[in-house]
């Protein structure tokens, strides 16, 4: 573990480009059997692959610096809605001091949390190149790997079929994860929308790519969902989100 941490400048743009590898694989074999060049076949997957790159780059900037615009008017709303909800909860004889408000609620993480973000996507945008490189590489060897495996001395029939059933499994269960998260994307996009509820596009697009996390994605790509439902509407609409993300 301390190696991969110690590694890890290395090892996550190249686990990223098998990541990528594997989602286009489908594609690359589809192009292939029907004939096409193997060349024209990256060039087409590669212009799809630059294309979404840049379109989702476009719009974290503009997000990015729409929220650092907005986030005057985010604290004094978010403190406002907190304001309200101790009050609700006093109402039911619930007493918090209100040193608690202050303690617990510093609009300070957000800017903190952008910072990280911006850089963390300058990181991303700065390894792109080197991520699709290497994910080329690895969907034009994998094309010939089969052979290669199969041609093995000690590769047993039995060892050979078991091997093919896991790539195919693989293969399956990324499509239909990735059909999934398409699916919940769009309509966590459209759920926002219509509520009203600011950067629905791009809590879709976190919700697409978080949603490839086991259980723990989708957790957390609904809590910025949910906070700017609480800081526009209040505890209802953000409850109501809740649910629809749920």
């Amino acid at each position: 573990v301390a190696g991969m941490r110690a590694s890890a400048g290395i090892l996550v743009p190249f686990l990223l480009a098998i990541f990528v590898a594997v989602i286009c694989a489908p594609l690359y074999q589809a192009m292939t059997r029907r004939r096409v060049p193997a060349s024209l076949a990256i060039v087409g997957i590669l212009l799809v692959m630059s294309a979404a790159v840049l379109g989702m780059a476009g719009v974290l900037e503009r997000t990015i610096n729409s929220i650092a615009g907005r986030l005057p008017r985010y604290q004094a709303a978010l403190y406002a809605q907190i304001e309200e909800l101790w009050r609700w909860l006093e109402g039911y004889g619930i007493e918090l001091p209100e040193t608690t408000l202050r303690e617990y609620f510093d609009p300070q993480w957000v800017l903190r949390y952008l910072g990280t973000v911006a850089s963390t996507l300058g990181d991303l945008l700065t390894t792109t190149f080197i991520i699709v490189i290497v994910a080329i590489f690895i969907l034009l060897e994998g094309s010939a790997l089969p052979d290669k495996i199969r041609q093995a001395e000690a590769l047993s029939l039995d060892t050979w079929t078991r091997l093919r059933q896991i790539v195919a499994d693989v293969r399956r269960y990324m499509f239909l994860k990735t059909v999934m998260s398409l699916l919940t994307g769009a309509l966590v996009a459209l759920w926002l929308l219509a509520f009203g509820i600011e950067f629905p596009i791009l809590l879709g697009v976190l919700s697409f790519a978080l949603n490839y996390i086991p259980t723990i994605g989708s957790i957390v790509a609904s809590v910025p969902g949910i906070l700017l439902a609480f800081i526009q509407f209040g505890l209802g609409t953000a409850a109501i989100t809740t649910v629809a993300y749920i």
